[in-house]
């Protein structure tokens, strides 16, 4: 996507948002880069976090008087986590309106990351942001997956810095990642990094520098399940209670999920049935899947018989009966620890022939 900084300068009030976070960035740094304050230490430029001070001193300190540079430049972080239609900031908000025009306020819904965060809540602020900027004669610029579909491909990405990126490699950074563009790039960007004088960058790369999303967990777990392997599996799940602070909620999630794969491995069972010299993918399910993920289904469903995926699915159903009961006594943890146990001991029988 282009970013047309000197454009966004025009204004002395810029809202930042949406979900590609690499071209969120990228703005950023365009317009800090055209307005001459790109060093993190410029004396003329300040980050402030959006909960750490009230939106009365963010435009008091975008409102102080230049030193060296020609603008004041103010960087208001996480800025989804103030509710812009709190009563309490009324006051404060009409003051945007007034920015001298040596102010450059620049905020930025950066995407949230802790565990307490109630992520979807704040994703629900951006409109009232964007609403609250526009009333203030602020410009708003938003950088979304769906608009970017189509976009740069990451083999260009990494041709133009001297790189190779295998398509195997290609796939399994993207499945750390979920399928996220905008993450891959961000990823890709430490990759070449990490790689320094090797011209290619490998999956044992992917494997050591790469962040992995939850999504990527909770995959391998699954992974782990249908080859039998609970050690890994268990594994996996102790990444996942790290990551969150209502288990509960998250088990009801996995549940879900275990039932998606289930689904995906009759499906892929049926079409080595018929046809046991390849696969063919039916409409729908897996021919709509990722090249990786539609590879694991497929390598499952070769160690797996009918009887096994259909006793998979009933360890599933009574482990949701007991999550969704909240049965007295048993934790949703321990639920979803014996269901690990129960499906990695059906699926290491080996599948009779």
């Amino acid at each position: 996507m282009s970013v047309d900084a000197n454009e966004y300068l025009k204004h002395r009030l810029i809202f930042i948002e949406g979900d590609f976070a690499s071209e969120r960035k990228k703005a950023l740094d365009a317009i800090l880069e055209a307005a001459q304050l790109a060093e993190e230490d410029a004396f003329d430029r300040e980050m402030i976090m959006a909960n750490d001070k009230p939106v009365g001193e963010w435009v008091s300190a975008a409102s102080t008087v230049p030193f060296l540079a020609d603008r004041r430049c103010v960087v208001i972080r996480n800025v989804l986590r103030v509710d812009p239609e709190d009563a309490d900031l009324q006051p404060s908000l009409k003051q945007l309106k007034s920015l001298p025009e040596s102010a450059l306020l620049i905020l930025v819904a950066d995407d949230e990351v802790r565990k307490d965060d109630d992520v979807s809540k704040q994703a629900s602020l951006a409109g009232p942001w964007r609403k609250a900027v526009k009333a203030a004669g602020g410009h708003v610029v938003a950088f979304t997956l769906e608009a970017a579909k189509g976009g740069r491909n990451l083999q260009d990405l990494v041709k133009s810095a001297g790189k190779k990126l295998s398509p195997r490699t290609q796939g399994y950074l993207m499945e750390m990642v979920a399928n996220r563009p905008d993450r891959a790039e961000e990823e890709l960007e430490k990759l070449i990094l990490y790689v320094g004088g090797n011209q290619e960058i490998t999956v044992e790369d992917v494997k050591r520098s790469v962040t992995a999303e939850p999504e990527h967990n909770i995959f391998q777990m699954c992974d782990a399940c249908w080859r039998g392997d609970a050690g890994r599996a268990l594994a996996q799940l102790q990444k996942l209670r790290g990551q969150t602070r209502d288990f509960h909620t998250e088990a009801i999630k996995l549940i879900g999920f275990f039932a998606m794969q289930l689904r995906n491995l009759w499906q892929a069972r049926g079409s080595i049935e018929r046809n046991p010299d390849g696969w063919e993918p039916e409409k729908g399910g897996l021919s709509k899947m990722k090249d990786y993920p539609r590879k694991k289904a497929i390598e499952n469903a070769q160690r797996l018989s009918f009887a096994q995926i259909l006793q998979c699915q009933m360890a599933l159903r009574e482990a949701n009966a007991l999550i969704t009961g909240q049965s007295l006594g048993v934790s949703s943890e321990e639920i979803i620890e014996q269901l690990i146990l129960r499906l990695c001991q059906i699926s290491s029988v080996r599948r009779s022939a």
